[in-house]
């Protein structure tokens, strides 16, 4: 199985939802509806409300029309994993500078007040 496959993959050994799909796999779910219920499952995870979407999306494109559209699908979802990377990296180095300072300035408020 090409999922068993990319579970074991060391760069996605972090999505839970994958053991989860080839479970449902091999308990005779067709692939969409086991792929939807592993994400069911996993909502809870750290993933953005768009990451989401985007995840649900790749079930449904998976095996769904030709070879062709389907790389062509996922290719437009690619671009829209990397435009939510971008944001995310954008936060983190906005969200970054200010903890930092919210830190360092709570620890000078800390000294005053002890002191």
């Amino acid at each position: 199985m090409i999922l068993q496959q990319v579970q074991e993959n060391s760069a996605f050994q972090d999505f839970s939802f994958l053991p989860a799909c080839i479970r449902h796999c091999r308990q005779g779910d067709p692939f969409p509806l086991a792929w939807q219920k592993s994400l069911e499952q996993t909502k809870a995870e750290y993933r953005q409300p768009e990451d989401q979407r985007i995840l649900w999306e790749i079930g449904e494109v998976l095996g769904s029309t030709s070879m062709e559209g389907q790389i062509s699908q996922l290719n437009l979802l690619q671009d829209r994993l990397r435009q939510q990377l971008e944001t995310a990296l954008a936060k983190c180095q906005t969200s970054g500078k200010l903890y930092r300072s919210l830190g360092l300035l709570g620890g000078l408020a800390l000294v005053i007040v002890l002191w």
